[in-house]
């Protein structure tokens, strides 16, 4: 990192106070917006394919750390009447915002720190946001949105807009070498004073979730993991979705001629027994058992079978994320609070907890 950025970030640290259906729904509970549209330009990396990559090859440098004013931003301001935010936003209060820049591959990341205010040691977390353009790249106020009640709750959120998003250098591949945009940002993250990387975990939604699951597929640094609506499926999922099939065509190099690896390598069911055992959280919406769903269901018993510590957490009814909201951000802070902390105060028992919706509200 340049000395200037360092000191600059720094220098703040030192005067603190001592989530296609399943997007909407996902977003929906997170409270996000939609973006503007993320550019891209050409490079040539390298896909990521499995088998424990070894860390110390992943090269991160921050490049740039600058404080922003939360209480300046249009979210802030339109969460807040006559001076005083509304109840459940009060924690903008108590958390920083950080627009950053860093290095992967000799590319250029955007992305957003989001942390408490007050001084401390606080463990890392790594957002992965959606693949849906215009709704999942990151800017402030969808960086307060998803990360700010965790951030409060005393952890380090480093979200990436990654290569060919938002900005940012290169094209994305979604889950080849931007992979890798994720792994460099723990080399990036321990440049910076109160950031923990020895204890870090995951936050996927979506197809964010998918690059927590392959990320876990390459690397043993991970604590544990948060994924919300994940696709474990691809292979059996673009036949019904010929959309999905044009856009791997068009963001994963020579697709074409090698597309049955390219979709072995982005579906989880397939190697479910690979992972490295970092506690999983899923949070799933029903869907009246659509096939992601039930690609889930198969996929956690897959992992049961290979003794994976985790729990599914089932949100029935069409508004069922919105109306269990405060009980899945308990949820998912107590999972970062028993794997990061080492608290263990995650209240629901066995492998599986089913949030239930009025059939009449939904």
């Amino acid at each position: 990192m340049k000395e200037a950025g360092k000191q600059h970030f720094q220098s703040l640290y030192s005067k603190a106070t001592l989530f296609v259906c399943s997007t909407m729904f996902t977003l929906a509970f997170l409270g996000c917006s939609e973006n503007s549209q993320s550019g891209s330009t050409s490079s040539n990396p390298t896909t990521v394919t499995g088998n424990y990559q070894d860390l110390d090859q992943f090269k991160g440098e921050l490049i740039s750390c600058h404080k922003m004013r939360i209480e300046n931003t249009a979210f802030y301001q339109k969460m807040s009447r006559g001076g005083k935010l509304k109840d459940e936003v009060k924690h903008l209060d108590d958390i920083e915002l950080f627009d950053v820049q860093y290095q992967s591959d000799g590319l250029t990341i955007n992305g957003f720190i989001v942390r408490p205010k007050a001084a401390g040691n606080y463990p890392l977390v790594v957002f992965n946001h959606a693949f849906k353009p215009k709704r999942s790249e990151l800017n402030e106020a969808s960086a307060l949105q998803a990360m700010g009640r965790f951030a409060a709750n005393g952890y380090t959120m480093f979200a990436s807009n990654y290569r060919g998003w938002a900005g940012s250098d290169g094209s994305y591949e979604y889950g080849g070498a931007d992979l890798q945009d994720v792994l460099n940002i723990i080399p990036a993250a321990a440049e910076l004073p109160g950031v923990d990387t020895s204890r870090i975990g995951l936050f996927g939604l979506q197809r964010g979730a998918l690059i927590n699951l392959m990320t876990l597929r390459n690397s043993k640094r991970f604590d544990c993991a948060i994924n919300f609506n994940a696709m474990v499926n691809m292979e059996g999922t673009i036949d019904s979705i010929p959309l999905l099939e044009e856009h791997l065509q068009k963001h994963v190099p020579n697709y074409d001629e090698h597309k049955e690896q390219a979709l072995i390598n982005r579906t989880p069911l397939r190697w479910a027994n690979e992972l490295h055992k970092a506690p999983l959280l899923f949070v799933q919406r029903h869907d009246d058992g659509g096939k992601s769903y039930t690609d889930l269901e198969k996929f956690s018993e897959l992992l049961t079978d290979s003794q994976h510590p985790h729990h599914l957490v089932t949100v029935k009814g069409k508004r069922g994320m919105a109306k269990h909201r405060n009980e899945i951000f308990k949820f998912c802070n107590q999972w970062l609070d028993t794997h990061l902390k080492g608290l263990n105060n995650f209240e629901p028992e066995g492998d599986a907890t089913t949030l239930e919706s009025d059939p009449a509200a939904s």
